[in-house]
């Protein structure tokens, strides 16, 4: 897999961040306990790396191959 260039870099952890934190903030506003909220917030935020880099990645080759 190729490495992400910076534009895709930025949008991917900028998502990451994003949805990581939300997640952690509602879990910690139903349950009122840290650990689960950073739990929750660490668990999404590694799903989420995961499909979005193969997401972008593809993505990144379909533009790259269309320059050529």
């Amino acid at each position: 897999m190729t490495p992400l260039n910076a534009k895709f870099k930025q949008v991917l952890w900028v998502n990451v961040v994003l949805i990581g934190l939300g997640v952690g903030v509602l879990v910690y506003m139903k349950f009122h306990n840290i650990l689960y909220a950073a739990g929750a917030g660490i668990g999404i935020g590694v799903v989420e790396y995961v499909f979005l880099r193969l997401s972008l990645g593809r993505k990144q080759a379909k533009e790259q191959e269309g320059q050529k």
